[in-house]
Order: C-alpha cells, then sequence, then structure tokens
C-alpha cells in the first residue's frame, strides 16, 4: 500500500510540473487580451486539448483508481497558476466545448470501464 501510494504522490508531483508548466507557456506566449491562447479566439489549439482537460476536470476529482480526490483547477490555486486556471475554465465553459462533450457520468463509468481492463490485462500478465 505505501509502494502505491508513494507512485501516486509522485504522479501528482508530475502533474504540479506539467502545470507549472503550461501556466509558464500561455504567460508567455499567449495573448493577454483574453482567456484563450490567443486572447478571445478559440483556437485549434484549444479545440485539441478540450477533451483532455474535461477528463481531468471530471475524472480526477472522482478519486477514481486512486481513491484520492485530484482536482486540476484546485491544484491550480495551490500551485499559484492563475492564467491556467482561467484558460481552463474558458475552455470548460466554451459552448461549442460544453455542447460536445461527453456528458459527466458516462465518461466516469467509461473510465472505470478502463481501468477494469487495464487490472484484467495486469493480472493476465503476471499469470505468464
Amino acid at each position: 500500500r505505501a509502494r502505491e501510494e508513494s507512485k501516486l504522490d509522485a504522479a501528482v508531483e508530475a502533474l504540479k510540473s506539467g502545470l507549472k508548466e503550461v501556466d509558464c507557456f500561455l504567460s508567455k506566449m499567449g495573448s493577454e487580451e483574453g482567456p484563450f491562447l490567443f486572447g478571445d479566439q478559440f483556437t485549434l489549439a484549444e479545440c485539441n486539448v478540450a477533451p483532455f482537460v474535461q477528463r481531468a476536470c471530471v475524472v480526477l476529482p472522482t478519486g477514481l483508481g486512486s481513491g484520492r480526490s485530484i482536482n486540476p483547477l484546485e491544484l491550480c490555486d495551490t500551485c499559484e497558476l492563475p492564467r491556467l486556471k482561467a484558460w481552463m475554465k474558458a475552455v470548460l465553459d466554451r459552448p461549442s466545448v460544453t455542447k460536445t462533450g461527453v456528458p459527466k457520468e458516462e465518461m466516469i463509468a467509461n473510465m472505470e470501464k478502463m481501468l477494469k481492463r487495464f487490472e484484467a490485462m495486469e493480472k493476465e500478465k503476471a499469470k505468464q
């Protein structure tokens, strides 16, 4: 159990590090004229990452697979990443993103199924 906690701690630290890098990029390279990378323009960059932002903000807070709730928006507060938080919220609130996103319950159920498949694969691998 301690080994799993250690792995989870390392994964959370890696997530924080990645969030800090994105915040730094947005602060240095992004426009100050709005929340998106190019100000008020919702670009292909946001289109490409929107599904990942949605999943992270829906699935991680449930603690699914780890038992530990991790809220990316709260991590932005903890790590003092205001530019990233504003960007993530703008992406999540974008009408085209909310209309095309997978419903939360379905997203969580799909992740549960995927984790069960991974667990079964690991058990099969351990038998060999």
